[in-house]
Formats: C-alpha cells, structure tokens, sequence
C-alpha cells in the first residue's frame, strides 16, 4: 500500500501555516514589529497567531517523521492511530467548526489496518 498519512499530514502543517497568514495577520505583523524576541507574552491576538502557525509547523514535522516511518519500517504503530484520534477528538469537542476533522482518516485509517 502506497504511504499517505506522513504526507497528508504535511499537507495539513501547510494549509494550517498558510492560513495563519490569512486569519492572524495582524498578530504576526505585530510579533514581527516588536522584533519577535518576547513579544508574544501578555499580548491575547499575538499568542493566538503564534500558536496558530506553531501547531501547522508541528504537523509538518509529525508528517516528515511519519513518511519517514513508513519508508524506513513498512508499517506504523498503532498507537499513532489511537493518538491522532484522541487528539481529534479533543480538538473536534473543543472547536467542532475546525480542522480536527482531517485528523479522522489517518487515525480510522491505522486502527482499522491493525
């Protein structure tokens, strides 16, 4: 079976990095004029933007290392699959009108190979 889910979730990091700058401009613009050393703390619209871009950056480095599992073994764990459905699942519950939805593949995805 060709190896998907690394490169899905890359594709996710992207689009959540790209979005960043479409809907948390303004706190980038202002992190980026304070000259970036500390100056998230105490400032609500910068941490969002921040957090924001830094959550799509993570999912691109959990992508990369999961194309690489699956290159390297052939397979990946189950508990990949569990984890990535809990963290839907939280963020689902907490934001419903949100991305977690595009975790479910890949999560339903293992759990139901295994």
């Amino acid at each position: 079976m060709k190896r998907w889910i690394g490169k899905y979730l890359i594709v996710i990091g992207v689009f959540h990095a790209i979005l960043t700058f479409v809907f948390f401009r303004e706190g980038l613009l202002s992190i980026l004029n304070e000259g970036i050393w500390n100056s998230v703390s105490g400032y609500e619209d910068r941490a969002l933007s921040f957090w924001f871009m830094a959550a799509g950056f993570f999912t691109i480095v959990l992508g990369i290392l999961v194309d690489w599992v699956e290159l390297e073994y052939g397979r990946l764990p189950i508990s990949l699959g569990y984890s990535l459905l809990v963290l839907a699942l939280v963020i689902i519950v907490a934001l419903p009108a949100s991305g977690g939805w595009l975790l479910l593949p890949p999560a339903v995805f293992l759990i139901m190979k295994k």
